[in-house]
């Protein structure tokens, strides 16, 4: 079996260029297996069709227009979903779901799947080749979703290139990567040593921003924002069992940005013995939590997360986290 992975979208019109912005992350940080092709097409057109013969199966990474839909939230859908319904609007002229309709009219038959990103600003007054602050922040969660869908279709790896590749680390920093601090303060504790852990984003050639192992991250217009990557915290530490969803921070609301910066609360992990306590003050030292109590007097941590955070800075405490749990 044989997959194209379609990145669409004009990246000279912001947030209209968020699938090759996630094709070039996902092909940078993830091994791509000999059978999936990760292919940048501008626009959604009839010439895909010549994709679709040589392929039993497209996924479609682009930029959607949900009514009411929050910039930066993500949405995994059928090709046929895309419709006049209201529910998720095209940005191009041409839907996927007709595409496939004339390739099939030609006697070509190829399975569709669809992953995108709610776009916030696609009429830029000038041509900007980056994305908004939130859709930024989502490209690299929407690529770890194509690579588990990937996985999961092909029955590969897809070895993450961060987790120094460890199967079991999927997804996850290595133990050896520093993270910076959640204490909502400027980075001090818990920051790489020299020599340590990822990189500072730098540019390529091409102009492309660079993370850790030149992975291929988005450039991004304006400020950035806290919100996404809040999320993405959040529900990665309920997806491993370390997330008190009844705990928040007192005088603000939970997972709600506030001055800029956005509120993780309880990120603890259920109270035990000596060694958990110990594996806990780590965790707080390591990277930056900070402390308090729940309404039933258990021990809680808190993460802030500001606008620098990172995908990365968030696996890294998410590892730490199973690293803990694991161990019990």
């Amino acid at each position: 079996m044989r997959i194209a992975v379609l990145c669409i979208g004009n990246e000279l019109l912001m947030d209209e260029g968020i699938g090759p912005a996630c094709g070039r992350y996902l092909a940078t940080r993830y091994e791509i297996p000999a059978c999936v092709d990760v292919l940048d097409r501008a626009v959604m057109g009839l010439a895909i069709i010549s994709d679709l013969r040589t392929h039993d199966v497209a996924l479609v990474l682009d930029a959607v227009d949900v009514p009411g839909g929050v910039p930066g939230t993500r949405y995994s859908f059928a090709p046929e979903d895309v419709a006049g319904s209201g529910q998720i609007a095209s940005l191009h002229e041409l839907r996927f779901a007709d595409v496939l309709m004339a390739a099939e009219l030609t006697g070509i038959s190829c399975e569709g799947h669809c992953l995108g990103i709610q776009a916030e600003n696609i009429s830029p007054s000038q041509y900007v080749r980056a994305l908004t602050p939130r859709a930024a922040a989502a490209v690299p969660l929407l690529a770890a979703e194509a690579a588990r869908w990937l996985r999961d279709r092909t029955g590969e790896p897809l070895t993450d290139r961060l987790a120094g590749g460890d199967p079991r680390r999927a997804g996850q920093m290595p133990p050896a990567r520093g993270a910076r601090d959640f204490s909502g303060m400027p980075a001090s504790v818990g920051a790489p040593e020299a020599g340590e852990g990822p990189s500072p984003a730098g540019e390529g050639a091409d102009g492309v921003r660079l993370g850790p192992l030149d992975v291929q991250l988005p450039v991004v217009y304006g400020e950035p924002d806290a919100t996404v990557m809040a999320g993405y915290l959040r529900a990665s530490l309920d997806a491993v069992g370390a997330l008190d969803v009844a705990c928040g921070e007192p005088d603000s609301a939970w997972g709600r940005p506030a001055g800029g910066r956005a509120v993780l609360g309880g990120c603890a992990l259920p109270p035990g013995g000596e060694g958990d306590a110990a594996a806990t003050d780590a965790l707080i030292a390591r990277f930056g939590l900070r402390e308090g109590a729940g309404a039933d007097g258990a021990r809680r941590l808190y993460a802030i997360v500001t606008p620098e955070i990172t995908d990365y800075d968030c696996d890294a405490l998410i590892g730490a986290c199973v690293d803990i749990l694991g161990g019990r």
